[in-house]
């Protein structure tokens, strides 16, 4: 909690302690944080291991494609 004290300048401001304890705080989550390694993320897989083409060229081509999807659809369709 903020404690606000009558600063020598008028007004008030926060404590001493308060900012030498926020300060003591930020210190130790720095070097907690620094011990532990970063997060690792898990390996995307990019490959869908579907039979379609990289760069189709043709509309037999595309066609083609949406076949291998249709049958596709048709293996995963609920009964």
């Amino acid at each position: 909690m903020k404690i606000l004290v009558k600063s020598h300048l008028g007004g008030y401001t926060v404590s001493r302690e308060w900012v030498m304890e926020e300060y003591k705080h930020h210190l130790l989550r720095k070097r907690r944080l620094s011990k532990r390694p970063p997060p690792k993320k898990p390996p995307v897989d990019l490959d869908n291991s579907e039979p379609w083409m990289k760069n189709p060229k043709t509309i037999d081509d595309l066609v083609w494609i949406a076949q291998q999807v249709n049958k596709t659809a048709e293996v995963w369709r609920r009964p």
